[in-house]
């Protein structure tokens, strides 16, 4: 077959002319740009048409029809981890709660390590409606017989008081006690001696009787207190916390006897809306400690005063505990 041999349009048509003519075998549309003749004597022509000219662009047609959604295609690749950020800077220390009190209003107050105080709100809200009365309780057992305290004018009556009891002579100021299968025992001296009393007296408040200075005075203040003459243990000194003020609800040691197995603590608290005062006898014989109230004197709407002795660590205590805040608490100890 001939070598195929390129002519455009017109031209090829004028090579046709000024040749012998030969029939024509094939005519092929090789690609969009042109196409081929082929003439009976294998000659091939290859016809290369000019490309036509672009045409203005027409207006545009109206939007066609919206066609049918196609078939959702496969998922992607994953695509790769970021890097990992950059550690924040460190925050500041936080504040710890120091101390924290439900106050009156029920709101809770809080003091922080800085300092700052806090009222956090209403934690505590109106008391309720009060609920039916329970049913009664199983009877407990019988509790262990209390120690009484009994007052004589002079050496005490054998024939008077239980084991255990203790017997006060309030005319020499002496104490007996506690009770045993064979009496009462010897007695010991309450007070400094008899000369020493009057100016003790006096010097604390100046007055005797209950709650009157028998052994402090009520207003006195903590120094110069007198030191008792019934044995090398016998002492008086102020109470624990004297003349300070007493938190609600808060258990405070006042007293506390290292050595002796009894004391007498006189107590006076003042609040805002009354004053409580008297005197607790404590006492420790064969593990058992007892305390018992000897006498009290409530003024107005005194606070309530609950006490308890312990035997801690072989020295003797007292502690107390009040509703109410105590705006300022006094007292006076004397070891027996």
């Amino acid at each position: 077959m001939a070598d195929l041999q390129d002519v455009v349009g017109i031209q090829e048509a004028t090579l046709v002319k000024e040749t012998e003519y030969v029939g024509i075998r094939d005519i092929r549309q090789i690609d969009p740009d042109g196409f081929s003749i082929v003439l009976e004597d294998d000659r091939i022509f290859r016809i290369t048409l000019p490309p036509g000219v672009v045409g203005p662009e027409g207006p545009k047609g109206d939007t066609g029809a919206r066609g049918e959604r196609g078939d959702m295609g496969s998922p992607g690749a994953d695509g790769r981890d970021g890097m990992d950020g950059l550690n924040g800077n460190d925050g500041n220390d936080g504040a710890g709660v120091t101390f924290a009190q439900v106050l009156k209003d029920g709101s809770l107050a809080m003091m922080l390590s800085t300092g700052e105080v806090l009222n956090a709100g209403k934690v505590v809200g109106p008391p309720g409606p009060q609920g039916a009365p329970g049913r009664a309780g199983v009877p407990g057992p019988a509790g262990e017989n209390g120690r009484t305290i009994h007052s004589f004018t002079g050496p005490p009556d054998g024939a008077v008081g239980e084991e255990g009891d203790y017997a006060i002579d309030h005319s020499a100021w002496r104490i007996y006690g506690p009770k045993s299968g064979v009496g009462w025992g010897g007695g010991q001296d309450l007070l400094a001696g008899r000369q020493n009393l009057d100016q003790a007296t006096r010097s604390f408040n100046g007055r005797s009787g209950p709650g009157g200075g028998r052994f402090f005075g009520m207003g006195a203040p903590s120094l110069g207190v007198g030191v008792g003459g019934g044995g090398a243990s016998s002492a008086l000194k102020p109470i624990n916390g004297h003349d300070a003020p007493l938190p609600a609800g808060a258990p405070f040691v006042i007293a506390s006897d290292p050595d002796g197995d009894a004391m007498h603590v006189l107590v006076k608290a003042d609040t805002a809306s009354g004053s409580w005062y008297g005197e607790v006898v404590v006492t420790h014989h064969n593990a058992v400690v007892d305390h018992t109230v000897a006498w009290e004197v409530p003024i107005g709407a005194p606070p309530n005063l609950t006490f308890s002795g312990a035997w801690v660590t072989d020295h003797l205590e007292l502690s107390v505990v009040s509703d109410v805040r105590v705006d300022k608490l006094r007292g006076r100890i004397l070891y027996v």
